[in-house]
């Protein structure tokens, strides 16, 4: 009945792609902002408890942005959680602050650099803020009112438009742009983060935050997961038994050492030129993820059929990428769903990009920067413990495995078709959705030489119990500093997670023995590719084609035509079964056959 409904969807957009000659655009629905956020407690999975410290109106945007509510002068507001930066800014379009303390400083925080540089720039102020149902004096923001003088505004990236600004959960460290120009104003005002103001005026409260970011099932707009402050979620609480990963140094974003990586059951714990420290930065700004391109080959390359000159890799939607990572000895999976990325449905069916995307010149080899689609699939503590200077102790993580890689594979399937599903849905409402591809992409992609369709791979079977070599001993990690393409500090909010994105165009169609496919590959840029199929001389246009127009015109014409033949025979071979059937008449003397009781025993198998 699934398969049924999908199947008929399809053969409805199929018809109306034919009919028309246009090419579904390739965008996400643009989410309203809701007048009454729901609040996380976790009502999906019946989880309660009524001391948790929980965040309201955590919420899941297309997969694409986690946001929550902060109050900020009694304002409520809503914000993208960010795990990978320590700062505060408010947009200020829509959002006026009247009792706030003006510090005198002016902060800028930049994101990505060369041609996609961003930045958001403004007064630092200060005034009352409550996070999670807890109040904290004299909280510093900055209150960002225009962009820099290059590149484009983080203010104007479509999905942030709807929101009104970021909280950086970034661990305690010495790298804020807050602290940095308070420092450079002369001011005597520290400019504490927001985390860090809780927990000092929150002594009794323990220093760490938790969170779990639930998986969209198609909506647009749905409950975030879970994000509690000094608690974990009762039914969760196994986490603070999960093994403390340490950060390496003084950073802005909470990172770990990972032992390795097992990619399709094969284990692998050092990078192409034998370095075995693999840094694993977390980064809930990030959609999807940036990763060493080693490592991006080994779980791509051998089912791709085309890829961008980025490295963005088109894959088929319906195959899976089996990946689980090692963190102190424990696996943790990810989900096969979580690998790829549906941004289009076309004529030639459904297009699906790696959700793990290059990351270009790290610092570090073997870094990986994952995002929301590592996160979903891990519950999430993060701990300061009581850092406040170097030489403290430090801060850590500690994660709880959330995914079943037997399970997983075996709904794979179905959540496929549900994703498929619900973009044709959006597609045949007429509804733009919006498409969240890196501007770096090239206008040109080579097909990848000796892949096609038929030379795709069955389905790797899921691993169902992993054990972490013995060889596979944690190593120290230093910090990443620039592991991501950024000019100062870190910028979670991912390298242009936050840049203006154009208006979006879908993918021309590859060779009729190719699906098309396009791409998301990337956590640290938010833009799209545009024609990145160009090149390809059989690719069809997404603007209108008169004669291919024309064509199908007739062939419609010529189907239609066929079907009234086809409807007028069958009506005369009806006719002539009835007109045949009027000379009976009724036997008068038939004797009745003596009626017998049926047979009603249960039938068992």
């Amino acid at each position: 009945m699934h398969h049924s409904r999908l199947l008929q969807q399809c053969l409805a957009l199929s018809l109306l792609a034919s009919t028309l000659a246009l090419h579904i655009p390739v965008k996400r629905q643009i989410i309203k902002k809701q007048s009454s956020p729901n609040a996380v407690n976790a009502s999906r999975m019946s989880w309660s408890s009524p001391n948790l410290n929980l965040v309201t109106g955590f919420e899941d945007l297309s997969n694409i942005r986690y946001a929550g509510t902060l109050f900020l002068d009694g304002q409520q507001l809503e914000v993208i959680l960010d795990t990978g930066s320590p700062d505060i800014w408010i947009n200020t379009t829509g959002v006026t602050i009247t009792h706030f303390t003006n510090t005198s400083a002016y902060a800028e925080i930049n994101y990505g650099d060369g041609d996609l540089l961003s930045s958001i720039q403004g007064s630092v102020l200060l005034t009352q803020a409550t996070f999670a149902d807890i109040a904290v004096e004299n909280q510093a923001f900055i209150y960002a009112i225009s962009d820099g003088s290059t590149g484009s505004s983080p203010l104007g990236d479509p999905v942030d438009m709807v929101l009104n600004g970021l909280v950086g959960l970034g661990p305690p460290s010495e790298d804020s742009s807050i602290q940095d120009s308070l420092v450079q104003a002369n001011s005597s005002v520290k400019g504490l983060t927001l985390l860090q103001n809780i927990f000092a005026q929150n002594s009794d409260l323990p220093q760490y935050f938790t969170f779990w970011i639930a998986r969209n099932d198609g909506n647009e707009t749905t409950d975030g997961g879970i994000f509690t402050i000094g608690e974990p979620s009762p039914e969760l609480a196994q986490i603070l038994d999960a093994p403390k990963l340490n950060l390496s140094g003084a950073t802005d974003h909470w990172e770990a050492h990972a032992d390795g990586v097992f990619i399709n059951g094969q284990w692998y714990n050092a990078t192409q030129s034998g370095e075995h420290n693999l840094t694993v930065i977390f980064d809930s700004g990030t959609p999807t993820a940036n990763v060493d391109p080693y490592f991006v080959d080994l779980m791509y390359k051998s089912i791709a059929y085309n890829q961008t000159d980025d490295g963005t890799y088109f894959v088929p939607c319906d195959v899976q990428v089996n990946v689980t990572f090692s963190f102190g000895g424990l696996p943790y999976a990810m989900h096969p769903i979580d690998m790829t990325e549906l941004i289009d449905v076309n004529e030639n069916g459904p297009v699906c990009i790696a959700s793990y995307g290059y990351l270009f010149n790290p610092t570090i080899p073997g870094a990986f920067l994952v995002g929301d689609s590592f996160l979903r699939n891990v519950y999430t503590l993060h701990h300061f413990n009581n850092w406040t200077t170097l030489g403290d102790p430090l801060p850590y993580t500690q994660l709880l495995s959330m995914t079943d890689p037997v399970a997983a594979a075996e709904e794979f399937e179905l959540l496929n078709d549900d994703r498929i599903s619900a973009f044709i849905d959006i597609a045949l409402e007429g509804v733009t959705p919006t498409s969240v591809l890196p501007t770096s992409a090239s206008s040109t992609s080579a097909p990848l030489s000796g892949i096609t369709s038929a030379s795709i791979p069955p389905t790797s079977a899921p691993v169902s119990s992993l054990s972490v070599p013995s060889s596979a001993a944690p190593s120290s990690s230093s910090a990443l500093s620039s592991a991501v393409p950024s000019s100062a500090p870190l910028a979670s909010p991912t390298a242009a997670s936050f840049v203006t994105a154009a208006s979006s165009t879908a993918p021309p169609s590859l060779s009729s023995s190719v699906v098309p496919q396009q791409s998301t590959a990337a956590g640290a840029d938010i833009a799209k590719i545009d024609e990145a199929l160009e090149a390809d001389p059989s690719a069809s246009s997404s603007s209108v084609d008169l004669s291919g127009l024309t064509r199908n015109t007739y062939i419609i014409m010529g189907l239609i035509g066929a079907a009234l033949v086809l409807l007028i025979i069958i009506c005369a071979l009806v006719a002539k079964s009835a007109s045949a059937t009027r000379g009976y008449k009724r036997v008068g003397s038939a004797v009745q056959i003596e009626q017998h009781q049926p047979y009603t025993s249960e039938y068992r198998d």
